[in-house]
C-alpha cells in the first residue's frame, strides 16, 4: 500500500497498490468494503494526500501514456478526465471550486 489519502470525515481511505502497475483502491473504514479502480497497464495513484473532492477522488493515471488528472465519483463509479494541455501532471489538490496542479515543467496551474 502506498500514497494513502484519508477523507475529511475519516470514513474512507484511498491508496494505490500493485506490483507492475498500481491500481487505486477506496476502503470504507466503517464496513471494510473495498472498491477498485483499474486501467490495464496503467499506474493509478491518489493525486495527493488531499485527494477527496466531495464524493469524488482526484487521481493521477498514465492510461494515455502521460500522467493525467482524473476524478472518480465513488457514488456513481463514473470517471471524468480533466482536459489540460500542459505536460505530465505530478500532483493535484482541490482549490476552492477548482483544482490546483503541478506539471513536470515546475509550474503550478489552476483548472
Amino acid at each position: 500500500m502506498s500514497d494513502p489519502c484519508l477523507s475529511p470525515s475519516g470514513r474512507y481511505v484511498v491508496y494505490s497498490q500493485g506490483v507492475y502497475d498500481n491500481d487505486l483502491f477506496l476502503l470504507d473504514l466503517s464496513s471494510w468494503e473495498r472498491r477498485r479502480l483499474s486501467f490495464r497497464g496503467a499506474e493509478d495513484v491518489p493525486a495527493s494526500s488531499q485527494c477527496f473532492r466531495g464524493d469524488s477522488i482526484l487521481f493521477l493515471s498514465n492510461v494515455s501514456d502521460t500522467s493525467e488528472i482524473g476524478t472518480w465519483d465513488f457514488s456513481s463509479g463514473e470517471v471524468e478526465w480533466l482536459k489540460t494541455a500542459r505536460g505530465e501532471k505530478l500532483e493535484a489538490v482541490p482549490y476552492g471550486e477548482g483544482i490546483a496542479y503541478t506539471v513536470n515543467e515546475g509550474e503550478t496551474c489552476l483548472w
